[in-house]
């Protein structure tokens, strides 16, 4: 597909970031991007972490807690979309 210009439609656009080399579309790798707040992935791909701890890591204890608290939730809401039902035996058949 050709490289598309103010003159040339119908083709590809090269935007920051990318490359054409031999009809062959590249992305340039990016380097230590920050996926949201405490979050990061290296150039290698490694994701990463960080908060909810002393030292900056997330403790055993914060999973713990934040698995009861997600654990506790999910059953209070399932409990509010079930309704109660009680059985009283009545007598035998």
């Amino acid at each position: 597909m050709p490289t598309a210009t103010e003159f040339q439609k119908g083709g590809v656009r090269i935007g920051d970031g990318l490359i054409m080399t031999e009809d062959v579309l590249s992305a340039e790798r990016q380097m230590n991007y920050t996926a949201g707040a405490n979050i990061s992935i290296s150039n290698t791909g490694v994701i990463s972490a960080t908060g909810g701890g002393e030292g900056g890591g997330v403790s055993q204890e914060y999973v713990d807690q934040k698995a009861s608290e997600a654990y506790q939730n999910a059953k209070a809401y399932a409990d509010s979309k079930i309704p109660s039902m009680t059985f009283e035996k009545v007598g035998e058949v």
